[in-house]
């Protein structure tokens, strides 16, 4: 069945171009979310956006697994 839907990608300006860590597991993670989202959507839009997010409001103590490298 054909879906009419909008794909919407906003990148924060500030993104960093690259990053270190598990690249297959961010691809699988981010195509497990887009297919969620048009798997779930029946018609419209959706909108995908990266933003880099700010220390405080990251809840888990964890060292991230993926570490920006500024341009």
């Amino acid at each position: 069945a054909v879906k009419k839907l909008s794909v919407f990608v906003s990148l924060s300006p500030d993104l960093p171009s690259f990053a270190i860590g598990d690249e297959k597991r961010l691809i699988q993670t981010m195509l497990n979310v887009v297919g969620n989202a048009v798997k779930f959507t029946k018609e419209g839009s959706i909108s995908i956006t990266a933003t880099i997010a700010k220390s405080d409001s990251l809840r888990d103590s964890r060292d991230p697994e993926f570490y920006p490298i500024p341009n």
